[in-house]
């Protein structure tokens, strides 16, 4: 995913980070996601977060998602949660930042839990903020 139309909305979304957190034998990957400024707060990373946990569950038949965000990220933590991934604790200085260590909120989503319909979405994200 990289473009809406002739706007890019989405930088990434992926199943497995730079650190490349995939456990096939356990069935269980990380998911992460960046939304571009201008497209924050319309309903982007739920989105796509959807899509991307339908296909790891559907096709690819994955048993667990996790996806982990500072603490300092409220926005990030409402879009998880939107995306239907439950809060499950805190890592205390988990990640390196470039202003230091953060604590992470670890989120995660099963196979067997419910999932919001893409259908029920309605994102407004066609059109950037400026």
């Amino acid at each position: 995913m990289g473009a809406v139309g002739r706007s890019p909305a989405l930088n990434h979304c992926w199943v497995a980070s730079r650190s490349a957190a995939v456990a096939l034998e356990e069935a269980r990957a990380e998911v992460s996601y960046w939304v571009l400024p201008a497209f924050r707060g319309r309903g982007v990373a739920p989105l796509a977060l959807g899509a991307v946990a339908d296909w790891a569950f559907d096709d690819v038949g994955f048993h667990r998602l996790e996806l982990d965000h500072s603490t300092q990220n409220a926005a990030s933590c409402r879009e998880a949660i939107k995306a239907g991934f439950v809060a499950e604790g805190t890592k205390r200085a988990q990640a390196l930042h470039l202003d230091g260590w953060h604590d992470m909120h670890a989120h995660g989503l099963l196979s067997s839990d419910a999932r919001p319909d893409a259908a029920t979405h309605s994102p407004s994200w066609r059109t950037p903020t400026v």
